[in-house]
């Protein structure tokens, strides 16, 4: 890859930072620069690294570290840097073919993306070990614990909390409008918001998107030993365990749970019937998922050591319900 010949040297973070100014005027929130900028940063060439030294080999490097376990990320990352990269070649910073460019380059060089991606179901925390997660997240005051928390509060995918916009958000009417080009089904989606998410949407800085950060991020703080230490979860199982504590605790019916998670009504019949959001129903679902609370069992021939019996309780709409038992959760079986 060959540069200009007069000039100073241009790094990629430079020429990084002037295509995202350049662009971003597209782009539907400021969150979209962040993530380009912290996927770069945590996979792509280094940020002081002089253009001309950003090589094939220099990019299929970055691409074969997470190939096949990130391959999601690793695709965007590939785009992002032939995006970058033609914006460097048009402004006459480089000269010579795209090092990212997959037709006819690296497509011989790495196996098919469609191929290596493997349905995967996220490992999700058992619902009755929610409630004491939540506590711990109670505790911590950064922005990445107030993110999980929210996220598992709305039951949404990480991305849609981290991409999100303080445009999104109606506090006075208690509710998220999520655009369509976020979501994954390419339909709004609206999030009725309980009190304690509008309690962390108040507590946030207003002159920034409110979780401006990497999917990542998050995540790191569910599993490293430094953090919450569960290395056997991830966040996206948490809108598993609302499906499995639906399903198993409540009495909702399907179709309002899979709109819940905004998922596509698939049966005919429960498409036909609904109408809207059906946002008050919704309302009485979340606000039972973030009361719900669970407690030991004291009465005979119950232990501790048995994990997957305990009683659980939720408080919506004036009434009380208990529950004595519940079986093993296992991995998420949720669709996304």
């Amino acid at each position: 890859m060959g540069r200009r010949e007069h000039g100073e040297r241009s790094t990629s973070v430079e020429v990084c930072d002037a295509y995202i100014t350049k662009v971003s005027e597209e782009w539907k929130n400021d969150a979209q620069a962040a993530q380009w900028r912290q996927s770069l940063k945590d996979y792509g060439p280094k940020a002081d690294l002089p253009l001309e030294h950003v090589t094939d080999a220099v990019v299929l490097a970055c691409l074969r570290k997470i190939w096949m376990e990130k391959t999601e990320t690793a695709t965007r990352l590939r785009g992002r840097i032939e995006r970058i990269w033609g914006h460097a070649h048009y402004e006459k910073l480089v000269t010579g073919e795209n090092p990212a460019r997959m037709k006819g380059h690296l497509e011989h060089a790495l196996p098919k993306a469609s191929k290596i991606k493997k349905v995967k179901h996220h490992a999700a925390m058992p619902y009755a070990e929610v409630p004491a997660l939540m506590a711990k997240l109670r505790k911590r005051t950064g922005r990445s614990a107030k993110a999980l928390r929210f996220t598992i509060l709305t039951a949404v995918r990480t991305e849609e909390t981290t991409g999100s916009d303080w445009r999104e958000f109606d506090l006075d009417k208690a509710k998220w409008v999520i655009p369509p080009e976020r979501m994954k089904g390419g339909k709004e989606h609206v999030v009725p918001l309980g009190e304690e998410a509008l309690e962390i949407l108040k507590s946030l800085p207003k002159n920034k998107p409110p979780f401006q950060m990497s999917e990542n991020t998050v995540l790191y703080l569910l599993q490293k030993p430094n953090k919450l230490s569960f290395p056997q979860y991830t966040v996206h199982g948490f809108r598993s365990s609302f499906r499995d504590w639906a399903a198993e605790e409540t009495e909702t019916e399907n179709f309002i749970v899979e709109m819940a998670l905004a998922h596509v009504i698939k049966d005919k019949t429960e498409k036909a019937y609904r109408r809207g959001q059906l946002i008050a129903k919704r309302t009485v679902l979340m606000t039972a998922w973030k009361l719900l609370k669970c407690r030991a069992q004291t009465q005979a021939g119950i232990t501790s050591k048995a994990a997957h019996r305990a009683a659980f309780s939720y408080e919506a709409t004036g009434r009380v319900r208990h529950f004595t038992e519940r079986r093993p959760v296992g991995d998420c079986r949720c669709r996304v």
